[in-house]
């Protein structure tokens, strides 16, 4: 067994913390690789699962302003104001649905329902893996449609 599949299988890595425990292999691994001790060795892959936890909290900390906002404001401005109900589409003094964002923010808070911080992390992975393939589903379906089309003038 290798080294980063021995270190995934401890108890206590889980779907949360397992990128560090790589990442940590992939620095000691690499230490190891250009002929440094093992204390040398184990100061890059601390030194690496750091930079990554910086990088994911950064980077978390954009997503979570961009994802809060975007995809509801991006649905209901995208989507035929006659399908939903005219209350959510209304738009308050900022440009915002402000009443969509609320109801994103109460089914945000049900989301909650579970009392292990890994459940919900894994509900939160779900969310996002459905919600970065979802629009590609539709283009592919809208793109059949497309080339079926004889009669475009695409000049």
């Amino acid at each position: 067994m290798c080294g980063a599949a021995k270190d995934a299988g401890v108890k206590g890595v889980d779907l949360a913390n397992v990128e560090y425990v790589l990442i940590n292999n992939l620095g000691v691994v690499t230490g190891k690789s250009l002929g440094l001790s093992q204390s040398a060795s184990l100061a890059i892959g601390s030194a690496f699962s750091h930079f990554a936890g910086i990088a994911d909290v950064l980077s978390g900390n954009a997503a979570a302003f961009l994802m809060v906002c975007s995809p509801i404001k991006s649905f209901i401005e995208g989507c035929d104001p006659r399908l939903l109900p005219k209350k959510l589409v209304e738009l308050n003094k900022h440009g915002m649905p402000e009443r969509s964002m609320w109801l994103q923010a109460i089914i945000l808070f049900i989301s909650f329902g579970g009392n292990a911080a890994s459940q919900f992390y894994t509900i939160l992975m779900d969310m996002m893996n459905v919600s970065s393939s979802a629009p590609y589903l539709f283009l592919i379906a809208a793109y059949t449609f497309f080339k079926a089309k004889k009669d475009l003038d695409l000049y």
